[in-house]
């Protein structure tokens, strides 16, 4: 359970304080209800300025207490510091590993800090507006809200820790009855559902979730448990042990969501993927030199661009296509290097195109560094041929000394 108030995260003057005591009353109360109506089932609860700072604190004193979060900002912001990004609704395995080994962010604390580099990087504005929110613990808002329906559909529910498969299925049939007829209100806007997660809390509160592979849009309960429960099957064979006090399941990647989610992209911009680890595919058409006509380097000022920040020369470097391949239309010649003359770009005796210094710096720039840090590592790696990774290590060791 969880309770909040629509404040702004503001000072709060001491009046406030007979506020907070009796929002705390309430949340007993509610516990207290709770506890006598079932024959003594426990409930954690939370309070906080904000539904997403709520749904936290109650998560701080399970099984059976509460926690407050303060509604200043102060408060706000110092519970934030330290608390794991993982441990924000939306915040999964995969953005946590992102935010970790491309930021080195692993609080809220640290994300609130690292907002600059969070808005160069991510391309989605849906992203940057949603870390931004869990940096801050406000709310996410909603933009599909009365016209388009949600991103996602489900729901769960608790009850007294049991093994019995059967009741446990169920509750899981029950369960998809509801989501079916949530999703149904919107099938005209958002489509049908492609994809269906479980989610299980055993009785120690461990959760764990599990996607049912794509086959087919689908739009009935039946289909919805079809592919729901051999999900549970599995995990309670493999939990045998195990006694479950929560069930619940979520539908998603809808028909007619992915048209509205796609963003647009600059051609020669990476996405966080390729500037993280680098992996270029060679397929992709964004990245062949001959789709289309780009401008290179004769058509901006250098000693402009170089009173620009770090990060905005990188960006325009990569924007305008300095150091790739531009086509000229009227020659249909490529050059590697506008500046540079056919002897220069000829490798030297034993060495390949491709390991040769300038062939280096090229994929390097390429990758989003600097043109000036290139040239620094290089001077200092006289065998850059086979030394590529520690290369990428050397400028991306270089770039946080920077950013310090």
């Amino acid at each position: 359970s969880s309770l909040s108030n629509n404040n702004n995260l503001n000072t709060v003057d001491d009046d406030d304080d007979d506020d907070d005591e009796l929002a705390d009353a309430v949340l007993r109360e509610i516990r207290e209800r709770v506890s006598s109506a079932t024959g003594g089932l426990t409930l954690s609860g939370g309070l906080g300025p904000t539904f997403r700072l709520a749904k936290i604190a109650a998560d701080v004193k399970k099984p059976n207490g509460q926690f407050r979060i303060g509604a200043s900002r102060d408060e706000v912001l110092v519970f934030l510091r330290d608390l794991p990004c993982r441990k924000v609704g939306g915040v999964g395995r995969v953005l946590e590993h992102k935010l970790e080994a491309a930021f080195d962010v692993r609080t809220c604390g640290e994300l609130l800090d690292s907002l600059p580099k969070i808005y160069h990087c991510f391309t989605s504005k849906k992203a940057r507006d949603f870390l931004h929110s869990v940096a801050l613990g406000v709310d996410e808002e909603d933009e599909n809200a009365g016209a388009g329906g949600d991103f996602s559909v489900g729901n769960e529910r608790t009850f007294a820790p049991t093994r019995d498969l059967g009741a446990l299925k169920t509750k899981l049939k029950e369960l998809c009855a509801l989501t079916q007829s949530r999703f149904h209100l919107s099938l005209r806007e958002n489509g049908r559902p492609r994809k269906c997660a479980l989610k299980v809390k055993h009785d120690n509160f461990k959760v764990y979730t599990k996607t049912a592979s794509a086959v087919a849009p689908f739009a009935t309960s039946e289909v919805l448990f079809q592919r729901l429960e051999p999900l549970l099957d599995a995990h309670m064979n493999d939990h045998r042990d195990a006694a479950l006090r929560l069930i619940g399941l979520r539908c998603f990647d809808f028909e007619k969501n992915k048209k509205t989610q796609q963003q647009t992209i600059s051609p020669n911009q990476l996405t966080i993927d390729e500037t993280l680890f680098f992996q270029q595919k060679q397929s992709n058409k964004r990245h062949k030199p001959d789709e289309t006509w780009r401008p290179d380097a004769r058509d901006i000022d250098e000693d402009v661009l170089k009173e620009l920040p770090l990060d905005v020369q990188r960006d325009l470097r990569r924007q305008i296509g300095t150091g790739r391949c531009a086509v000229d239309k009227k020659q249909q010649t490529t050059l590697a290097f506008p500046t540079t003359t056919k002897q220069s770009q000829q490798p030297p005796p034993g060495l390949t195109d491709d390991h040769s210094d300038d062939a280096v710096a090229a994929r390097l720039i390429d990758m989003g560094f600097d043109e000036s840090s290139v040239a620094a590592v290089l001077r200092q790696n006289p065998q850059p041929k086979s030394d590529l990774p520690v290369l990428i290590e050397a400028l991306l060791a270089s770039s946080r000394a920077a950013c310090l």
